[in-house]
């Protein structure tokens, strides 16, 4: 990190090197007296320095009504007065002991805050807005563990998009020469109720906590990106363009319950395949009428592999919510677990594509492998029918895990679970869609 990200103005320099000739001298006392404190400034400065004063610095307003306060040495006020607003950073940082505040003139407001510098933004402190906020670095962007976002909406990006397309309300992301830059999330991130958070880039990984309650969910890999927050599941997040070693991961938590997940990648090519790996908690339950849908996309040359948690549950009213997943090649692994029961009955699950492959919003994958330690539920859990539950392969389906789409104990018919490929194997499944005071299914 350079002296201008973490020595902003002179005042600062000046408490700096004041502070670190005051703990120079008691280390010496420490030590030695004959070691003299100057002799420690170059190794102290080298190694703390870095991590001093790392707000945003170098600010441009290329477009709306933006002013920047810095009241202290750790903090930045942020106004915006106008709907929308364009800032163009040096760089955009925030250390752990340091707090950036975005006061924006509604939720609706927008602000893009775009990193023409070289470094990655690291946020490992606060960051508060009621609006909307937008952070585009070509270089990468980094949630660190311990961080706190809490905002209106967040775009968080290594895809640029230009000044005209945003004022206009055109979310595309496009590359534009970047290469092989991440968006990496190991905070808690939270969006006001109805809100959206999307993570979007060439390689995007959570393993931390991200939360928008009512609203959206988009992480998308790729070289060229459409964000719709107006859209339905696939139709919010589009990814227009593929690129090369296209990688999603999660191993931590995303929340959207009342909302919608969408998590999708598209790779260059088969030989540099993308992946999409799932081994943490996607949760979009049902809220009162609100149901919740996941979408976990591969892409037509990706391989999509599910080793956590999708739940679209309604456990306490209401039917189960909606689960999409697909790929070129789709593996539900040991321990996953795929569930869309609800209340009142259960909602739909479709692995490798829809009923027959004949679905029009959900592509084929060519393969389809369940571990037998995998479950996909879609139950009724208190009264009303079982759900459907498609587990499809193209060329190759092998099922040998737990597929329940029972009845309610209540009263209820069974579910529909289909299982088909042209080479289908499903020895030792467990099919369940029995109905204690209703009809059996069909499996």
């Amino acid at each position: 990190m350079s002296d201008i990200t973490c020595l902003r103005t002179r005042r600062h320099r000046r408490e700096w090197d004041r502070a670190i000739r005051r703990f120079a001298k008691r280390v010496a006392r420490h030590v030695g007296g004959d070691l003299k404190a100057s002799a420690l400034l170059p190794l102290l400065v080298f190694v703390a320095a870095p991590c001093a004063f790392a707000l945003p610095v170098g600010e441009q307003v290329q477009a709306g009504n933006v002013t920047v306060n810095r009241p202290s040495a750790t903090s930045m006020t942020i106004t915006q007065g106008s709907q929308k607003g364009i800032v163009n950073w040096n760089g955009f940082s925030i250390g752990g002991n340091e707090r950036v505040d975005i006061s924006q003139p509604s939720a609706q407001a927008v602000l893009l805050n775009r990193v023409v510098g070289n470094e990655v933004s690291r946020i490992a402190g606060q960051l508060n807005a009621n609006g909307q906020v937008f952070l585009v670095n070509p270089a990468g962007v980094v949630f660190a563990r311990g961080a706190s976002v809490n905002v209106g909406s967040l775009v968080a990006s290594t895809l640029g998009i230009s000044n005209d397309a945003f004022l206009a309300g055109k979310y595309r992301f496009r590359q534009d020469g970047a290469t092989g830059s991440k968006v990496s999330n190991d905070a808690t991130i939270t969006a006001a109720p109805g809100g959206a958070v999307a993570l979007l880039g060439a390689q995007v990984d959570n393993s931390g906590q991200v939360s928008a309650t009512l609203g959206k969910i988009a992480i998308g890999a790729g070289s060229d990106i459409t964000l719709d927050f107006a859209g339905d599941g696939l139709t919010m997040l589009k990814v227009n363009d593929k690129v090369a070693n296209a990688l999603i991961g999660n191993s931590g938590t995303l929340q959207a319950d009342g909302g919608q997940i969408v998590m999708s990648v598209h790779a260059a090519d088969d030989a540099t395949a993308s992946v999409l790996n799932q081994t943490g908690t996607v949760r979009a339950r049902s809220v009162e009428a609100r149901n919740g849908r996941i979408v976990l996309d591969g892409g037509l040359s990706g391989v999509t592999d599910i080793g956590g948690i999708a739940d679209a549950t309604a456990p306490s009213a209401g039917k189960g919510g909606q689960i999409d997943v697909t790929g070129y090649h789709v593996a539900v692994n040991e321990g996953a677990r795929l569930d869309a029961s609800g209340a009142n009955g259960g909602g739909r699950v479709r692995v490798g594509g829809g009923a027959a492959g004949r679905a029009t919003d959900l592509a084929n994958a060519d393969a389809l492998w369940m571990s037998p330690n995998a479950r996909v539920m879609a139950n009724a859990l208190v009264a009303g029918d079982g759900g459907n539950i498609v587990m499809y392969g193209t060329e190759a389906a092998r099922v040998y895990g737990e597929l329940a789409a029972r009845g309610g104990p209540r009263g209820g018919n069974g579910g529909l679970v289909e299982t088909s490929g042209e080479y289908l194997a499903t020895d030792g499944a467990r099919i369940h869609i029995d109905a204690p005071r209703g009809h059996g299914g069909q499996w």
